[in-house]
């Protein structure tokens, strides 16, 4: 499974809009709320009950990975307007986070705050 930056997992529980949006499937990535270690990270494995789902979305995480995000955006990356120069400015960032920021930047108009560890509206 593959290893995520323990900022990523933070800012992904954070980033309860795109939380919200999430509908459980196959190999998608999960871990329980309030933990941000890599060996806690569990993967969808086959179809899921209502029951089942409800339990991911009340009790865990999503996990997405950057395929996952640009398809939230409805666009492949390399054609959103200005994704380009967003990774210029965020060159020193890990992909993902990068991706993330990104996402959350053109679907909720919000950014991280490094000092709050936080989602804010810019």
């Amino acid at each position: 499974m593959e290893i995520f930056p323990v900022e990523y997992l933070e800012m992904c529980e954070k980033a309860k809009e795109l939380q919200e949006k999430w509908s459980p499937q196959e190999w998608h990535c999960y871990c329980e709320k309030g933990v941000w270690n890599n060996d806690k990270i569990q993967e969808v494995k086959g179809d899921l009950s209502d029951e089942e789902i409800d339990d991911l979305k009340t009790n865990y995480y999503w996990i997405p990975r950057s395929n996952r995000l640009y398809g939230m955006m409805g666009r492949q990356r390399d054609i959103i307007e200005g994704y380009e120069d967003f990774c210029e400015r965020k060159k020193n960032r890990h992909p993902l986070i990068r991706d993330l920021e990104y996402a959350m930047h053109s679907i909720c108009g919000k950014e991280w705050n490094e000092k709050e560890r936080k989602w804010i509206r810019k």
